[in-house]
């Protein structure tokens, strides 16, 4: 799906509206349910002028993971975990770091980010994350609408929220589409403008969603033989 499909969605059927932390908790959740999928998000950041293209590749079977991240062509990290080694790189430095352990992020249980040191205005966005993204808002986003909508002719859920005190001089929205049957993200999108008159567009979409991907061990090993000549730090 293109990112220009979201304009032709159409409404089918409203549905109870939920709050912006349960439908964080359902992201956690599904995410980690998923057990042969592979995605791929295409990814635009747009502040004022400037603009950045993200592809974000992941590989994701319950605990075992590969997520490879490329900004405007150029590929830049590479994390995963096979089972047994963790292992992270960092294509600018040239360098990668490996160690025995286990995936923490697979056994997390759900948590609101914690802000409580932040200023209201404070805004971040974690598209790396392993299991799905993260959009950190202060104050608080809240739901504004949920409805089942039609895309290529196909159903998805899509959830609209705001921050509300920032809202009030200023402006914050958030979208997300979801696919129907699950918590995984087809698209989002987050439309920011300041009093000031700066602007922030993030568009993103899964340009591939497979949830049968016919994965193997092989997919999330970590070939040292691949990177030579980067240097091994840490671990």
């Amino acid at each position: 799906m293109i990112l220009t499909a979201i304009a032709f969605a159409i409404v089918t059927s409203p549905v109870q509206t939920i709050t912006y932390e349960e439908m964080e908790a359902k992201m956690h959740e599904a995410y980690r349910a998923l057990t042969d999928y592979k995605e791929v998000l295409a990814i635009t950041i747009a502040a004022g002028e400037q603009t950045q293209l993200l592809r974000v590749e992941r590989l994701i079977s319950g605990p075992r993971n590969r997520v490879k991240v490329s900004v405007n062509g150029t590929e830049v990290s590479e994390t995963g975990f096979d089972g047994l080694t963790l292992y992270a790189v960092l294509h600018p430095e040239r360098v990668y770091q490996m160690k025995q352990g286990t995936n923490d992020a697979f056994q997390q249980k759900y948590a609101p980010a914690d802000l409580s040191k932040e200023e209201d205005g404070f805004f971040n966005f974690v598209p790396q994350n392993v299991y799905g993204i993260r959009i950190e808002v202060k104050p608080a986003a809240k739901v504004i609408s949920e409805e089942v909508v039609q895309i290529d002719g196909k159903p998805y859920k899509k959830i609209v929220a705001e921050s509300p005190k920032i809202a009030q001089n200023d402006h914050l929205r958030i979208t997300y589409v979801f696919h129907a049957d699950r918590w995984i993200i087809s698209s989002f999108e987050v439309d920011a403008k300041s009093r000031s008159g700066n602007t922030l567009v993030i568009k993103g979409a899964a340009t591939e969603a497979k949830f049968s991907a016919g994965l193997t061990q092989k997919d999330f090993a970590f070939d040292v033989a691949a990177i030579p000549g980067y240097r091994r730090v840490g671990g």
